[in-house]
This record gives structure tokens, sequence and C-alpha cells, in this order.
């Protein structure tokens, strides 16, 4: 945490959104790669912090969702049936 010592907590909001994104769609790339469908969970240490707000927190289980929808919409797409 030294490495963060003054930062706003709009940046490390940026940043750990960022993140999150970041290991989402790879976790997502890795499922296409084996010809899988893979929802991607948020870190569960995130999640468990408590550095954490809760309102965050919220933001990080949207976006997990927000990204679960798309990539069932899209296999939909492909496989109605």
């Amino acid at each position: 945490m030294n490495n963060q010592v003054g930062w706003t907590d709009l940046i490390t909001k940026d940043l750990l959104e960022k993140y999150n994104n970041f290991i989402a769609q790879t976790f997502v790339m890795i499922g296409l790669i084996n010809g899988q469908t893979m929802l991607p969970m948020p870190s569960a240490k995130l999640v468990a912090s408590e550095s954490t707000p809760d309102k965050d927190k919220a933001h990080i289980f949207e976006s997990s969702i927000i990204t679960w929808t798309k990539q069932i919409k899209n296999i939909l797409k492909l496989e109605p049936e």
C-alpha cells in the first residue's frame, strides 16, 4: 500500500475498476480460447476487503452482471435453441 500514498479516492476507484475489467475480460478470453463460456466472478479479495467501500463493492458486482448479460445474449444469438 505504500505505492498508493497520495492517491485520491477517484484515482483509486478508477484504477480498481480498470483492473477488474481487465481481469474479467482476460477470464472471458480464456473461456473463448477453450470453447467455453466462462462468467467472470469479482475478485474475492476486493469484495472481502475492509478498505473497499460498500458502494464500490456494489459497483464491482454490477459490472460483473453487465458482463454476464452480454455474454449470455451473445450465446443466445449463436445458439437460440
